[in-house]
C-alpha cells in the first residue's frame, strides 16, 4: 500500500513537474455598458497564447477553462504598473482584464466596481461567441 501511495504522489507532482507554462497575449478591447448612458470601457486583456504578442488567437494547445481576472488598478496608478500580476499569472492559464476607468484624482469608485463587474460579464459573453477573437474558458 505504501508503495501505491509512493506512486500515485510521484506521478501527481511530475505532471507539474513538466507542465510548460503558456507564452502571453495581449489585446486592448473596448467596451459599451449602454445600461450607463453607452459609457466606454477600455480594457487591456492579457490571455493564455502560443505565441507572445499583441493580438495573438488564444491557446489551442489545451481545451481547458480559463478563469477570468478583472483586476482593480490602485488609487492614482494606471493599469501597466502590474506587469508583475499578468506576467506571474497569465502564463499559468488566467485571463486578466485591466480596465482603464476612473484613473483620475477623484475617481468615482462605484462607477469603477461596475466597470470591473461588466468587463467580466462581457468576457464571458465574448468566450461564448464561437466567432470571437476571444473564445475563452466558458465554452472549452
Amino acid at each position: 500500500m505504501k508503495n501505491i501511495l509512493t506512486l500515485v504522489l510521484l506521478l501527481l507532482l511530475g505532471n507539474n513537474l513538466f507542465a510548460q507554462p503558456f507564452q502571453i497575449g495581449h489585446t486592448t478591447l473596448t467596451f459599451i455598458d449602454t445600461s450607463r448612458n453607452n459609457r466606454s470601457i477600455a480594457t487591456e486583456v492579457y490571455y493564455p497564447a502560443d505565441v507572445a504578442g499583441n493580438n495573438e488567437p488564444i491557446t489551442l494547445v489545451t481545451t481547458d477553462k480559463f478563469p477570468v481576472i478583472s483586476f482593480g488598478h490602485g488609487f492614482v496608478m494606471t493599469w501597466n504598473a502590474y506587469q508583475n500580476i499578468w506576467d506571474a499569472l497569465v502564463q499559468e492559464g488566467f485571463i486578466i482584464a485591466f480596465p482603464k476607468t476612473e484613473g483620475g484624482l477623484a475617481p468615482a469608485h462605484a462607477e469603477f466596481g461596475k466597470d470591473l463587474a461588466f468587463v467580466i460579464s462581457e468576457l464571458t459573453t465574448l468566450g461564448q461567441d464561437t466567432s470571437s477573437f476571444f473564445i475563452i474558458a466558458s465554452t472549452r
